[in-house]
């Protein structure tokens, strides 16, 4: 499995793992080079007729957001090479004006900024993570509802009237000359997938833990909060 669909794998929505191959057929067959995606490449990349759902579309900005985040920690190579390319000795420094010099030298304004920087920050990713959330719950929503409506279409037939490898009425496997039948929406038998009904499970679990862990966010941003205001 590519490193790009193990990445879409882990976001969490059902079914984006499809977009590997529309990333790996324009270069970006790595999670490293995923942080070169420019802003607006996704609605270039996914145009109409491929277009994103609404959720995929904010899940996949947040986690771009994170890849390109991680690429600029200290100590990245990606990070480093611009503060290199900075110092050259064959172009003038630029020095800041008398203002600017008197606000950098101020030490409490330094110190403030030092510790408004992180605590934005922290604030944004606690934001982030309950809208993230959000969306992940409505794309979960949607792909339950229409698990169950392809299931409340579904027929029950008795197995001994059916064929259990074509699903056709009229013979059994033994003498079947058909195509092995691979999915409810080619025989409309509800006995003969069970998977179905698997995925409408699984799915109803991802979507109580996806409330749970929503929950638990808000509260985590309430008490931040909170305590910002005190």
């Amino acid at each position: 499995m590519s490193e790009v669909k193990q990445w879409l794998m882990s976001i969490g929505i059902p079914g984006i793992e499809r977009l590997a191959d529309e990333f790996e057929s324009r270069g970006f067959s790595t999670r490293k080079s995923l942080q070169y995606l420019q802003d607006g490449d996704l609605d270039y990349i996914f145009a109409s007729p491929k277009r994103l759902l609404l959720a995929e579309k904010r899940a996949l900005d947040y986690e771009l957001r994170q890849v390109k985040l991680k690429s600029q920690e200290p100590g990245s190579t990606v990070h480093l090479m611009p503060k290199q390319l900075q110092f050259s000795s064959t172009e003038p420094q630029t020095w800041p004006a008398e203002g600017e010099t008197a606000t950098a030298s101020n030490p409490r304004s330094t110190a403030a900024r030092k510790i408004d920087a992180p605590l934005d920050r922290r604030k944004q990713e606690l934001v982030e993570n309950v809208s993230f959330l959000e969306a992940q719950i409505s794309s979960a929503e949607d792909h339950l509802a229409k698990l169950k409506g392809e299931n409340d279409l579904l027929q029950t037939v008795s197995r001994g009237r059916i064929c259990s490898h074509c699903h056709q009425s009229g013979h059994n496997r033994n003498n079947c000359r058909g195509i092995a039948c691979d999915s409810h929406t080619k025989c409309k038998l509800k006995d003969k997938h069970p998977e179905l009904g698997k995925s409408i499970s699984e799915t109803q679990k991802m979507l109580n833990l996806l409330r749970k862990n929503k929950e638990m966010a808000k509260q985590s941003l309430e008490q931040f909060m909170l305590q910002l205001q005190r």
